[in-house]
């Protein structure tokens, strides 16, 4: 998880990212905080509509986004959401 004296670091390159950029960094960041060296990392339980507050775009996008991410077998819905550590 960032804290907040690592903020800096983070946001000139999450500035220039586009929204399905910025919202597989976020899911990565929040999968992290668990366990890094799974195979598949959970995400805490979240809304998209708290998602899209976080990646600063609408939560019809990041609906779009997560299920294209799901197609590609970045991310799976399975009781949760967990990441895959390829992604």
């Amino acid at each position: 998880m960032v804290e907040s004296r690592d903020l800096h670091k983070y946001l000139p390159s999450t500035v220039e990212m586009c929204s399905s950029q910025r919202l597989a960094r976020t899911l990565l960041l929040l999968a992290r905080y668990g366990d890094p060296e799974a195979s598949r990392l959970a995400v805490p339980k979240i809304s998209q509509g708290l998602l899209a507050e976080m990646v600063g775009t609408n939560r019809s996008r990041v609906n779009y986004f997560m299920n294209k991410f799901r197609k590609l077998g970045f991310i799976h819905y399975n009781g949760g959401l967990t990441v895959n550590n390829s992604f």
